[in-house]
């Protein structure tokens, strides 16, 4: 993967807010971050706070390229941005990589239901991030990550075509 730049950060600063368009991932070289969704009374939920070596920004890369929660530094953070392309790349050309990332992906969603169903009022939580939405999210991650795997394989069986002798083809 081909680290694009590196961004600073001060405590306190919106990265990006859920709804928005996402086209790059970032990974936590310094720092911690919260993520979380507002409710509808604009409230602030916090889903979790992350600190250096995460991965951020990822499930808009694999689903509806929006951002799924909004993510604010706590502290002076350093992020190392990766674009959607080189995401994807890395994606199709590890297959540790992507179970890995399935296994972060699917624990973050499993996460977030909790922490929606053990609101005290959950019918603040914003109608967008009910535990159905996320449900729907999971699902539909897991399908683009199926996919992903299926096109890796593929391409990897025509690489393997590719670098076999000329006799192995039957010619």
């Amino acid at each position: 993967v081909k680290i694009l730049d590196r961004q600073c950060f001060a405590s306190g600063v919106t990265i990006f807010e859920r709804g928005s368009e996402g086209n790059r991932a970032y990974i936590i070289e310094s720092g911690r971050v919260e993520v979380f969704v507002r409710d509808s009374e604009g409230e602030i939920v916090n889903i979790s706070t992350l600190g250096p070596g995460a991965l951020i920004g990822e499930i808009a890369l694999l689903d509806s390229g929006h951002r799924s929660a909004s993510i604010k530094t706590v502290e002076p953070t350093v992020l190392i941005s990766v674009s959607s392309f080189d995401f994807r790349e890395a994606i199709l050309r590890s297959t540790k990589l992507k179970t890995s990332l399935a296994k972060k992906v699917s624990r973050r969603l499993q996460e977030t239901i909790t922490i929606i169903d053990d609101q005290k009022q959950p019918e603040k939580i914003h109608a967008a991030t009910t535990k159905e939405e996320v449900l729907e999210m999971m699902t539909a991650l897991k399908a683009t990550l199926d996919r992903v795997v299926k096109k890796a394989e593929k391409e990897a069986k025509k690489a393997e075509y590719k670098a076999a002798p000329k006799s192995a083809h039957g010619r």
